[in-house]
């Protein structure tokens, strides 16, 4: 990708959606075989480009909103890195619960990813409800249960990052 174009950043911008969903399923069904360094790699491409395309196309307060999604959004995405990271590194595999704890930060992002392609803030606001649930409800009570809370905190801060992405995208969406 060489060129920013605003006639491809919705194209581009879908890859990147696309790449953090198959993080998500890298983590999910536990394929350790599969090379998520290279998933992180274009994820980081596709990110570079939207940013300059907004850069120069976007006015400033639009490009600031633009930014401060795309900044925790990729904060959340890069937690989910870091936790396939951890499990390829200690060779473990997920037990139910944090399995749980995985799909419903992975719907938290779905709701996000929803409502940015429909333009819809009402999923914005099951975003919210979702992170309190998953977070103070699920999330505390399996770090003190769980033998990996290392890899608990990495989702919860996906889901809270997932979470803080959701305020500028209200604003994009206005």
């Amino acid at each position: 990708i060489t060129e920013p174009s605003s006639d491809q950043f919705d194209n581009i911008f879908n890859k990147l959606l696309l790449n953090i969903e198959e993080l998500f399923s890298m983590l999910i069904d536990n394929k350790k075989e599969e090379d998520f360094e290279e998933i992180e790699r274009q994820i980081q491409k596709f990110d570079n480009f939207c940013r300059r395309v907004t850069s120069k196309t976007e006015k400033e307060e639009k490009a600031k909103l633009r930014y401060a999604f795309h900044n925790e959004l990729i904060h959340a995405q890069r937690e989910i890195y870091f936790a396939i990271k951890y499990v390829s590194s200690k060779k473990i595999s997920l037990e139910k619960k944090l399995l749980d704890l995985v799909k419903e930060s992975f719907h938290l992002f779905k709701l996000l990813k929803d409502s940015y392609q429909k333009n819809d803030i009402s999923l914005l606001e099951k975003i919210h409800e979702k992170e309190k649930e998953v977070i103070y409800k699920k999330g505390y009570k399996l770090l003190e249960s769980t033998k990996e809370p290392s890899l608990v905190y990495h989702i919860m801060s996906s889901v809270r990052n997932f979470y803080l992405s959701s305020s500028p995208l209200i604003g994009l969406s206005l």
